[in-house]
């Protein structure tokens, strides 16, 4: 339960950290809702995976932006929602990524985030929470 809760840290993290400076490949724009759904929620078996020290919960966020990554958004998302979810993904690239030993000085790289992207973050989590909503079989990993 522990690692939840730091994987969970980890993941608002994410959203807070802000934008970095350059970024790779955007990611696929053809998801099913199924697909989008599954990678979203993945967060929870990635944590289950991992131990429950602060560099266990960085290395989980850094897995569950690839995942999210790799599988992209639907088709028809809102544009605002889609730069949300590209924000988030390079956030949580960016904590998986960090040294633990050192993690002020891995975050050079990261600028203090745009009224413009925490509103695209926004936008992208009413679009999770509406989309992939959570049931009770998805709370079965958090025991």
């Amino acid at each position: 339960m522990a690692m939840v809760k730091h994987a969970l840290v980890a993941g608002s993290m994410a959203l807070l950290v802000g934008t970095t400076v350059g970024c790779g490949g955007s990611p696929p724009t053809d998801a099913s809702v199924e697909e989008f759904c599954g990678a979203d929620k993945s967060l929870l078996s990635i944590t289950a995976a991992r131990d429950e020290s602060p560099s266990g919960a960085m290395q989980a966020a850094g897995e569950w932006g690839e995942a999210l990554a790799d599988v992209g958004t639907p088709e028809g998302i809102p544009d605002q929602a889609r730069k949300g979810f590209e924000v988030t993904v390079r956030n949580l690239e960016i904590l998986g990524d960090l040294d633990p030993d050192n993690p002020e000085e891995s975050l050079e790289d990261v600028t203090k985030p745009s009224a413009e992207d925490m509103m695209a973050v926004n936008v992208y989590t009413q679009y999770v929470s509406t989309t992939c909503p959570v049931d009770a079989s998805d709370l079965e990993l958090l025991q």
